[in-house]
């Protein structure tokens, strides 16, 4: 993640904690994070480690939908993240097996 992504991330944090996100912010964060999560299962299928990085960990992804899930999300998009969730458990349970 370069110094631009990150301030980005830092931004959408920031007012994901004020409170200042649209449903439609909400809903594009949960779309970035589900294609984040199927390169990670990519990865994973491909027994690629994506030379380690903190976005090709689960726990990072986890972490930023536990964080919309603080925010109070509206339902459809509450039932979207914990399906992440899911798929975030998934893929632990993977890995586990892999190892």
């Amino acid at each position: 993640m370069n110094g631009a992504d990150r301030s980005s991330t830092q931004d959408q944090r920031d007012r994901m904690s004020k409170g200042h996100m649209s449903y439609d912010d909400y809903a594009q964060e949960l779309a970035h994070i589900r294609a984040m999560i199927l390169q990670v299962e990519r990865l994973i299928h491909d027994h690629d480690s994506g030379q380690g990085t903190p976005v090709t960990s689960s726990d990072y992804w986890r972490a930023r939908v536990n964080a919309l899930l603080e925010a109070d999300l509206p339902r459809p998009l509450e039932l979207q993240a914990r399906a992440l969730l899911a798929r975030l458990d998934a893929l632990r349970a993977a890995s586990r097996t892999r190892a």
